[in-house]
């Protein structure tokens, strides 16, 4: 399985990229969007883990809506990982009906990897060409 991380916490990056590593997948950690964004279509992640706080710049939000307009990343399985408890409650109705799973944090690492499997079993399978 393939994830791609974009995340502004640096230690947090390095959690994630353990975890995935423990778990027997290949990561991609980005500490900012634009070069996050620029990477994905060509990474053809399975899973995205995003944070809503970003630092300056983009906005989690701001990545979701650019993924989502982008021929080549529509559809890509995102996982909201935030620490900012008041944003998700905000949207939660929003990214429900994009069907994107939050995970808040801190988590437990085994709620981690059960999400990310759950959203990568349910996404809809690319095609040969798109893949």
């Amino acid at each position: 399985m393939r994830i791609t991380c974009l995340d502004d916490d640096s230690g947090f990056l390095d959690l994630l990229r353990w975890a995935a590593e423990e778990r027997g997948w290949q990561v991609s950690v980005h500490d900012e969007a634009v070069s996050a964004l620029q990477e994905i279509p060509r990474l053809r992640p399975d899973v995205i883990m995003l944070d809503l706080r970003l630092g300056p710049g983009l906005s989690g939000w701001d990545v979701i809506a650019l993924l989502e307009r982008d021929a080549r990343t529509v559809g890509m399985p995102i996982i909201v990982c935030s620490a900012a408890i008041d944003d998700l409650q905000r949207g939660q109705a929003d990214l429900e009906r994009r069907g994107i799973r939050f995970l808040p944090k801190p988590f437990d690492i085994d709620d981690l990897y059960r999400i990310v499997e759950e959203v990568a079993a349910a996404a809809t399978p690319r095609s040969v060409a798109g893949a």
